[in-house]
């Protein structure tokens, strides 16, 4: 739940209303069976700083333009749905 409002992504997470949302961008690379450097992967994951210092993933995105409308959509729900 955030700020009223039940989002979920697989698992249920209640957050309090002021709850410190980012995005952190990540780059990896996989390597195939051979062992060459294969498909480079970006992501964006939707971050929670917890208020004791502790930084939970609560969700994972492969789109940058999604993951900016989530956090967008997330950080600016005041009423509950």
């Amino acid at each position: 739940m955030i700020a009223g409002a039940w989002i979920g992504w697989g698992r249920w997470r209640i957050l309090p209303n002021d709850a410190q949302l980012s995005l952190d961008h990540t780059k990896e690379t996989l390597m195939n069976r051979r062992g060459a450097y294969d498909v480079g992967i970006e992501s964006w994951e939707l971050m929670w700083h917890q208020k004791n210092g502790v930084v939970r993933v609560l969700h994972d995105f492969t789109d940058r333009e999604m993951a900016q409308d989530v956090l967008q959509e997330v950080t600016n729900l005041d009423s509950p749905i």
